[in-house]
């Protein structure tokens, strides 16, 4: 299950150095997310720090930037917080991140399909 996640920062991370993103700034986006999810799942500090088996100062330092969350932290808080490294790292829409589990099928299904089943599904939208 970890090697998953392993996985995907890695490609999160060829991503950053392919679009040349500025770790900074990357790193002040990915705590905004994360105090942005916790707000909306109603999810405290301190619940997040027992989750994630550390005092509760280490979770507002975190989230302070005092020091950035290592990486295993970050994986551990996607899953707590039910959100994707792709999600946190900026490479899947908010928007995307919101639809329903029938929706995101719908998606992922355009997305494998062929050119020619493409062309059709545009054209029955009418985009």
């Amino acid at each position: 299950m970890q090697l998953k996640y392993y996985l995907k920062f890695i490609l999160c991370s060829i991503c950053i150095f392919c679009y040349n993103v500025n770790m900074d700034n990357l790193e002040i986006e990915i705590l905004r997310k994360i105090k942005r999810v916790m707000k909306e799942k109603k999810v405290t500090q301190e619940e997040l720090a027992k989750k994630l088996d550390v005092p509760q100062y280490q979770i507002s330092r975190y989230l302070n930037g005092r020091p950035f969350p290592p990486m295993q932290t970050l994986v551990d808080v996607t899953q707590i917080l039910d959100i994707s490294l792709y999600y946190l790292f900026g490479i899947e829409s908010e928007s995307y991140r919101e639809l329903s589990p029938k929706k995101v099928k719908l998606v992922e299904a355009y997305n494998e399909a062929n050119k020619a089943i493409k062309v059709i599904i545009d054209k029955i939208l009418d985009i």
